[in-house]
C-alpha cells in the first residue's frame, strides 16, 4: 500500500504542474493497423501505441512486457509454456491445439494466424499498437477481442549500426544484440538485426538446479528497393529459434490426503509456492523422446519460426495499391511433467507444426465528391497438425484405487516400470478462407463525416484425426496391456476420423465522425468524437478428442462453433495546450455468442472445446499524455471492464464443487457471473525525464507502474483459482554521450519484488480419484526483481 500512495503522490504533484509552464509539445504518433497512415488523434477506436524506444528502455523482449503498459490487455503464461492473451476480459486461456486466436497479431502488414507466434521474442522494434475491441472488417476472422500490429525497423538512406549488450545477475541473462543499416544503391537500402537471449531462470529444481533455462536467438533482414519515384517494394525476413529447458509450474496448494497419496509413490513435493521445482522428471516414454533428440534430459519447450513478407506500395494519381504477401512456418514441441512431482507418473506432450501463406491485395482511392472509398481482397490457406502425447506409468497404489480387480488380475505378472499406458494423437486441418472488404468514408461536412465499412468473408476447414493408444513408452503395442489400461482411463484407438465445415460470414462496420474542434478553439489545439458499431467471428474447428464409445462414436463432439461478436464505442480524443497534452476517452460493449472455451474435465485426460451461450464485457478506458517541461512528461491510462456471462446455463462444473455451491449432475449456471483473467480495474502510470549533463552528457529516467485487480483463472468460477490485485514498477536509469553513440543503462523490472500468480489451475489427477477429498492445484509465480546492467554503442 505504501508503494500506492507515494505513486498517487506523484501523479498528483505532477498533475498541479502550472499549465502555462509547459513549453514542450508531445511527439506526434502516427499509427498504421488499418494499413493507412493515421495520427493517434484522429482514429476512430480504442488504440494504445509504444515505441521501439520504450520498450528498448524497461528491457522489454517478449510480447507479455506490452501488457503491463496497456491496460485491458492481458499475456500471461499457461500450463504448456504458449501465452494466453486476452483484451477486455476475452481471450484464449489455454492456446492448445483446436483454437485460432481471439487477439490477433499482425507484423509488418501480415496477420498471424497461430498463438505460438506470441511466443517468438521482441527486438529491432519501431512501434507496437494495440488495437481494442472488434477488429473483423479490417483484419477478418479472429480478432473478436482486439489485435496487436507489431511494425519493425526499416533502413534509411544512411549507415546505421547499432550494438546492445547487457547481464542480469538474478537469472544471469545475458543479451547481445546486433544491427547495421545502409544504402546498398541510390534506390536499394538494407538492414540484418540479430539477437540472441540466454538465461538460467529465477526458480530452482529441488536437486539444486537453475530454472527454466531459456536460450532463444534471433534473426531478421529487410530488404527495400525504390523501384520508381511511385513504387515501392520490401522484403522481411524473420526467424527464432527458441530453447527452455523446465516449464517452471510448481503444486501450490495441496489437499491433505493428495499431499499423502503423491508421498505413497516417493514424491517429497513440499506444496509450496516458493519458486522450488519438483516436475520436470519425465517416464522417458513417447513425451520425452522429442526433447531427448535435443539433449534436453526435463520437461521443456523449443521451437522454430520463421516468416517471410513481401509488401508493394504502388501509387497513382487518383489511387493507391498495396500488395502484402506473406509466407510462415513453425514448428514447436512442449514436453511436460503433469503430475508435477519429482516422481514419474504423468507427462503429456504437445507437437505444433504449420505452414500458412497469404495474400492481401487493397486499393486506397483519392476523395471525389467527398467520398473516400477502399476495397480489398484476402487468401489464405493453412495446413497444421497439431498433437498430443501422454505417457501415463501406474504404481501399485495407483493401480489398487484407479483400476477394476479384472484389470489388476491381468497386469498382476508386470513390474510397477512396465503397468501404465501411452497415447500419440494427431489433428490435422487444412484450411482456407477468402475475404473481399471495403469502406467508403462520405464528408458530410467539413466536421462531419461517415464511415461505412464491410467484410464478406468464406472459409472451409477440413480435419483428420488419429489416436493410437497401447503399452507404456511403445503405444503400437500391447504386449503389456496398456490397450486395456488406456481404454479404462477413456484413450481408445481412433482411425482417420474425418470433419468438414464451411462457413460464411458478412460483417458491417459503421462510424460517425465530429470534429468539434471549431467549438473550442480557444482551448483546444484538436478534438473530436466517434461513435462505432462494429462485428467479426472468430474460427469454430475441430478439437482432439480422447476416444470412442462402445458404437464407435466420438466419446465427446468433434466439433465445435464459431464465436461471433458484435460491438459498439464511443469516444472522444483531445489536444490541447500548443500540443503538450492529449487525452482519450472511450466507453464500450461488446456482445459475443458461442464465446469458445477450453478445460480439462476433472474426470478426463483430454482437453475439450466447447461454446458459452452469450458473453458481454463493457466499460471505458482512458489515456492522459501530458509534457509537464522540456524534459519531464507524464502518462496516465485506466480501464474498467466488467466481463460476465449473460447465459450459460450447462457450464461444466469445477473440480470439487459441491451441489450447495450450485454444481449439478456435473453442469452449473453460470448466467450473470464473471469470467476468467477479467480483472475489473488496470491502469498504468509513467514518468521520463530527459536532461543534460556538462552540454555533453545526456541522463534519462523512466519509471513504469502498473496495477492490475484480482481476477479469477478458472473459467467456470472456481475460487481457489482466485488472484489477488497487485502492482508492478519498471524502472530505467541511463548516462551517455548526448548524440547517443554510446549509453550506459541500469534497468529494473519489478522493482518492489511483487510475486503475483501467473496462473493457477486444478493438478491433473487430484479431482478424479474418490480419496481425494479437495482439488489440488498448481501455478507458477511471476518472476522477481531483475536488475540489469546495459551498454548499447550507435554509429
Amino acid at each position: 500500500m505504501k508503494t500506492h500512495r507515494v505513486l498517487l503522490s506523484s501523479v498528483l504533484a505532477f498533475s498541479l504542474t502550472p499549465l502555462d509552464a509547459l513549453s514542450q509539445m508531445l511527439e506526434e504518433v502516427v499509427v498504421t493497423a488499418r494499413k493507412r497512415d493515421e495520427s493517434l488523434m484522429d482514429t476512430t477506436y480504442s488504440v494504445s501505441a509504444i515505441s521501439g524506444e520504450e520498450l528498448d528502455a524497461f528491457g522489454s523482449s517478449n510480447f507479455n512486457n506490452i501488457a503491463e503498459s496497456t491496460p485491458n490487455l492481458d499475456i500471461s503464461k499457461s500450463p504448456t509454456g504458449v501465452p494466453s492473451v486476452s483484451m477486455r476480459g476475452i481471450g484464449t486461456i489455454s492456446s492448445l491445439n483446436p483454437f485460432d486466436m481471439t487477439v490477433g497479431l499482425a507484423i509488418n502488414g501480415q496477420f498471424y494466424t497461430n498463438a505460438q507466434w506470441f511466443q517468438s521474442g521482441l527486438f529491432d522494434i519501431q512501434q507496437i499498437e494495440v488495437l481494442r475491441g472488434p477488429q473483423g472488417v479490417d483484419f477478418g476472422k479472429n480478432t473478436t477481442a482486439g489485435l496487436i500490429n507489431v511494425m519493425t525497423r526499416r533502413p534509411g538512406q544512411e549507415l546505421e549500426a547499432s550494438l546492445r549488450t547487457s547481464y542480469e545477475p538474478e537469472t544471469e541473462e545475458q543479451l547481445f544484440e546486433v544491427a547495421i543499416a545502409a544504402p546498398l544503391t541510390e534506390r536499394i537500402a538494407g538492414r540484418i538485426a540479430a539477437q540472441r537471449r540466454k538465461n538460467t531462470g529465477y526458480q530452482q529444481t529441488y536437486l539444486g538446479k537453475n530454472s527454466p533455462n531459456l536460450t532463444r536467438d534471433l534473426l531478421r533482414t529487410t530488404l527495400t528497393w525504390a523501384a520508381t519515384d511511385n513504387l515501392s517494394v520490401a522484403h522481411i525476413y524473420f526467424h527464432s529459434d527458441f530453447e527452455e529447458v523446465g516449464i517452471g509450474s510448481e503444486l501450490m496448494q495441496c489437499d491433505p490426503t493428495y499431499r499423502s497419496f503423491l508421498g505413497s509413490i516417493g514424491s517429497t513435493d513440499d506444496c509450496q509456492a516458493n519458486d522450488v521445482l519438483y516436475e520436470g522428471q519425465l517416464i522417458g516414454g513417447i513425451t520425452a523422446q522429442p526433447l531427448y533428440q535435443r539433449g534436453i534430459d526435463n520437461s521443456g519447450k523449443f521451437g522454430e519460426l520463421s516468416s517471410h513478407t513481401l509488401a508493394l506500395e504502388a501509387e497513382f494519381s487518383r489511387l493507391s495499391v498495396t500488395s502484402t504477401t506473406g509466407y510462415q512456418t513453425l514448428d514447436t514441441y512442449s514436453g511436460v511433467d503433469t503430475d508435477y512431482t519429482n516422481t514419474e507418473f504423468i507427462d503429456a506432450g504437445f507437437p505444433d507444426k504449420s505452414r500458412t501463406i497469404s495474400q492481401e491485395i487493397r486499393v486506397d482511392f483519392n476523395e471525389f465528391n467527398k467520398l473516400t472509398p477502399m476495397l480489398g481482397i484476402y487468401y489464405e490457406s493453412q495446413n497444421r497438425a497439431a498433437g498430443t502425447f501422454a505417457d501415463f506409468r501406474l504404481p501399485n497404489v495407483v493401480a489398487e484405487i484407479l483400476l477394476p480387480a479384472a484389470l489388476l488380475d491381468t497386469l498382476s505378472g508386470l513390474t510397477l516400470d512396465g503397468a501404465g499406458f501411452s497415447s500419440a494423437a494427431s489433428l490435422e486441418t487444412t484450411s482456407d478462407t477468402f475475404a473481399v472488404f471495403g469502406d467508403v468514408t462520405w464528408e458530410i461536412t467539413s466536421a462531419l463525416s461517415l464511415n461505412f465499412g464491410a467484410r464478406y468473408n468464406i472459409e472451409s476447414k477440413d480435419a483428420l484425426y488419429n489416436q493410437i493408444s497401447g503399452d507404456l513408452r511403445d503405444p503400437q503395442s500391447n504386449e503389456r496391456g496398456g490397450k486395456a489400461v488406456g481404454t479404462f482411463i477413456g484413450r481408445t484407438d481412433i482411425n482417420n476420423l474425418k470433419g468438414t465445415r464451411e462457413v460464411e460470414y458478412f460483417h458491417p462496420s459503421a462510424t460517425l465522425q465530429w470534429d468539434y474542434y471549431e467549438l473550442l478553439t480557444d482551448y483546444l489545439d484538436s478534438a473530436q468524437l466517434y461513435l462505432t458499431y462494429k462485428e467479426g467471428y472468430k474460427s469454430g474447428g475441430f478439437e482432439s478428442i480422447s476416444g470412442v464409445d462402445a458404437n464407435g462414436e466420438p466419446a465427446q463432439e468433434f466439433e465445435f462453433d464459431d464465436e461471433t461478436v458484435d460491438g459498439i464505442e464511443v469516444g472522444t480524443k483531445i489536444e490541447a495546450f500548443n500540443g503538450r497534452m492529449r487525452l482519450s476517452l472511450a466507453a464500450f460493449q461488446s456482445n459475443y455468442t458461442n464465446l469458445q472455451l477450453q478445460y480439462l474435465p476433472s474426470s478426463q485426460f483430454t482437453l475439450i472445446a466447447t461454446n458459452a451461450g452469450s458473453a458481454t464485457t463493457e466499460g471505458f478506458e482512458s489515456d492522459w499524455q501530458l509534457a509537464l517541461t522540456e524534459q519531464l512528461w507524464l502518462s496516465i491510462a485506466y480501464a474498467y471492464t466488467v466481463a460476465e456471462y449473460e447465459t450459460f446455463a450447462d457450464a461444466p462444473c469445477y473440480g470439487g464443487q459441491t451441489e450447495s455451491e450450485g454444481c449439478t449432475d456435473g453442469v452449473q449456471d453460470l448466467s450473470g457471473q464473471g469470467m476468467a483473467n477479467a480483472p475489473k480495474n488496470t491502469g498504468s502510470a509513467g514518468m521520463r525525464y530527459r536532461g543534460t549533463v556538462l552540454d555533453s552528457y545526456s541522463v534519462n529516467a523512466s519509471v513504469q507502474a502498473s496495477y492490475t485487480d484480482d481476477a479469477l483463472f478458472d473459467a467456470f468460477g472456481d475460487p481457489n483459482t482466485y488472484r489477488d490485485a497487485f502492482m508492478t514498477v519498471n524502472g530505467n536509469l541511463s548516462f551517455g554521450s548526448i548524440n547517443e553513440s554510446w549509453t550506459i543503462s541500469l534497468i529494473g523490472r519489478n522493482l518492489t519484488n511483487e510475486r503475483n500468480l501467473s496462473f493457477k489451475a486444478t493438478a491433473p489427477l487430484s479431482s478424479l480419484l474418490p480419496t481425494f477429498e479437495n482439488p489440488s492445484y498448481f501455478g507458477a509465480l511471476a518472476p522477481p526483481r531483475t536488475i540489469a546492467a546495459q551498454l548499447t554503442l550507435k554509429y
